[in-house]
């Protein structure tokens, strides 16, 4: 009786449209050339619609035809939601190394959909070979838009068409920032790029987490790759109506502030662990460690005095009268060096002399030997050519030589030789006299001088010793003075922080009272996510689900046997989050169009019950309303249900082999 009263909630789904999706795919063509016959043209529908790609070891008896002959994978089921993705207005079709594959493959290859929104027809055809070519119009033929006489228009006038029908420029501004220096219209393409990423998620993904939508493996040129958890939230909250401008500028708020208080916090504790050394260094100076210190204003006035006491205790008296003046000692230093130079030189000079007078005397003393022989032999001469003497010769004649020497000459040059050889051993004595006397009168000099060198240098350490006590105490007030500012600066930075505090707990305050308004959009999103969860697990599980929300971000919860957080209940999870989403944007309650593209959703060994209810849940949906009013794609390689595989809603079927089985129809 009890259980009667706490019947669980049944999918109830109240659509707002009557004549079908307002944005859904009716058509998709694939060409190699403009102009060419379509590699494929595969039709769709509102409602549920299933690319299939069977296993050949999953069959049923009620299966007709032969056995496939190749393998499920490698068909192409990924790269036509990757196709629908493109013609939506995402930057890629496929990873870079497929991309190249089939822009060699099909140099001037195109892809191009048939898209409905809110009754009006797009069509939107979209390069996929070397040769960039975007064409989107309203109204018109795939075939007039793919011919290589349409001009291209690019695919921005069809995200500016999807954002104004279903984000608005406000809703957009809360999806994404725009960057510095970029236009509005750019900040709102890439949101509605993100309302993309949601309603089609990568397969890379897994259907791990409810916000996780893009991988980097998928290389889509997606924003959504790079997204934080906290990022992904709010495009979360921004897509379902959750939150408002004000509500946004709110939570900046928040956010800034928080970021300032971490900075204030930080730097408090910076300035009090140098309050504190500065503190210790004072003390140290002054002498008054370990003893008691007033608190408050009064600490700086205190430690200035000390300081003052400190300094009148080595202050430097007058240098005549304690020191010896440096000044003096240094003129004394010079006359002393300039006496030691002046010796120097004379001694240097009178060497030189001495030296110079020896080496001429010498050279002089070597001449007379000869001019003492020639002027004998000029005294009796004798002929060079025949050694006759000169007198027999005279008397006599001689035929060979008439020229006699000069004996004056000679005698005079010796004169001079002996006078010269005198005068330079009188200066080489004269020299060797001033040595004797200069070499004393030096020494005794150097010693004066070094004396007075090293009694500068005694003086100068003096000097600077006192004085670095003296300027030490000087610092003691400017160390002082330093404490000051600081503990002016932490007492301002302390209240500071307390004023952020009280505004951000306002601020805090004010969001959450934002959010409590916008609570019941996750209250009813939990209305559909619970009997969903239940419906994928199974009537009789008793599971429930919740979806929550709070500061921490997205939550969704299934209780199963207690709150379950497996591989499969995750999967679960996420798809029906997804389902439920879908199911409020078919009540019009959501800023995205009621369009979902799973592929290939079966993962995680989710169980093959579970995943059929998932399209027996869909059919169900169908009948809500006048007739479908959303589009729901799927790719599978796992059978679908017995009732489904004939049915049309199986759009295509593919295969991993003949190559003419796949979606392009040829290897790459």
């Amino acid at each position: 009786m009890q259980r009667e009263l706490f019947k669980p909630r049944e999918l109830d789904v109240k659509p707002t449209a009557t004549n079908g999706p307002r944005l859904w795919f009716r058509r998709l063509v694939i060409w190699g050339e403009p102009d060419a016959k379509p590699i494929q043209d595969i039709e769709f529908g509102p409602g549920l619609n299933i690319i299939w790609s069977p296993d050949p070891a999953d069959r049923s008896a009620r299966d007709d035809g032969e056995v496939p002959p190749g393998p499920g994978h490698g068909a192409g089921k990924t790269l036509v939601c990757r196709l629908l993705r493109y013609c939506l207005g995402e930057p890629h079709f496929a990873s870079d190394v497929l991309r190249s594959k089939i822009s060699s493959a099909f140099k001037d290859g195109r892809v191009g959909v048939e898209l409905i929104v809110d009754g009006a027809e797009w069509v939107v055809v979209r390069s996929i070979g070397v040769f960039g070519h975007d064409v989107v119009l309203e109204g018109g033929t795939l075939e007039a838009a793919v011919s290589s006489n349409t001009a291209p228009t690019g695919i921005a006038p069809l995200i500016d068409m999807l954002v104004e029908r279903f984000l608005t420029a406000d809703v957009a501004a809360l999806v994404t920032k725009s960057r510095e220096g970029e236009e509005e219209t750019e900040a709102q393409r890439r949101a509605w790029l993100f309302a993309i990423a949601w309603l089609t998620r990568d397969q890379e993904c897994h259907f791990g987490k409810a916000t996780e939508w893009r991988a980097a493996a998928s290389e889509s040129g997606s924003p959504a790759r790079r997204l934080s958890v906290g990022d992904a939230n709010n495009v979360v909250r921004a897509l379902l109506g959750a939150i408002t401008p004000r509500e946004h500028r709110l939570e900046a708020e928040v956010e800034k502030l928080g970021r300032r208080r971490e900075d204030e916090g930080r730097g408090i504790e910076r300035r009090r662990w140098l309050i504190e050394q500065s503190l210790k260094r004072i003390l140290r100076a002054v002498e008054l460690e370990g003893k008691p210190l007033p608190e408050g204003d009064l600490l700086g006035q205190f430690l200035r005095n000390a300081a003052r006491v400190r300094v009148a205790q080595v202050a430097v008296v007058d240098a005549k009268g304690e020191l010896a003046s440096v000044d003096d000692l240094e003129a004394k230093y010079e006359s002393e060096r300039k006496e030691v130079e002046r010796l120097e030189a004379e001694l240097s000079s009178a060497e030189t002399k001495r030296s110079t007078a020896e080496a001429v005397a010498k050279q002089i003393a070597s001449e007379t030997p000869g001019l003492t022989a020639s002027l004998d032999e000029a005294e009796i001469p004798t002929c060079p050519v025949c050694e006759v003497p000169i007198d027999r010769v005279l008397a006599e004649g001689c035929k060979l030589s008439h020229k006699l020497p000069d004996v004056e000459s000679l005698r005079q040059r010796q004169e001079k030789n002996q006078r010269d050889l005198r005068d330079k051993k009188a200066e080489q004595a004269a020299a060797e006299e001033a040595l004797k006397r200069l070499g004393p009168q030096l020494k005794a000099a150097t010693t004066r001088r070094d004396k007075a060198w090293a009694d500068l240098r005694a003086a100068r350490r003096q000097r600077d010793a006192r004085t670095e006590v003296w300027y030490a105490a000087r610092r003691i007030g400017d160390d002082v003075g330093d404490l000051e500012k600081l503990l002016t600066e932490n007492a301002e930075a302390e209240k500071t922080l307390a004023d952020i505090d009280t505004t951000l707990k306002q601020r805090r305050e004010a969001a959450g009272a934002e959010r409590d308004q916008h609570g019941q959009v996750f209250a009813r999103l939990g209305q559909h996510f619970d009997p969903l969860v239940r419906r994928l697990l199974g009537p009789k599980s008793e599971a429930t689900g919740r979806v929550q929300h709070d500061g921490n971000g997205l939550n969704l919860v299934v209780e199963y046997g207690g709150e379950r957080s497996t591989p499969a209940i995750n999967l679960v999870k996420v798809l029906a989050f997804d389902l439920a989403t879908l199911c409020r944007s078919i009540e019009g309650a959501t800023k995205l169009p009621p369009l979902l593209i799973h592929d290939s959703p079966r993962s995680s060994d989710l169980g093959l019950s579970i995943y059929h209810e998932l399209f027996h849940v869909v059919r169900e949906l169908e009948k809500a309303g006048s007739g479908p009013q959303f589009q729901y794609i799927v790719t599978t390689t796992s059978r679908p249900p017995d009732d489904l595989v004939g049915d049309k809603r199986v759009r295509l079927k593919l295969n991993g082999s003949p190559a003419e089985a796949r979606l392009l129809r040829r290897d790459l």
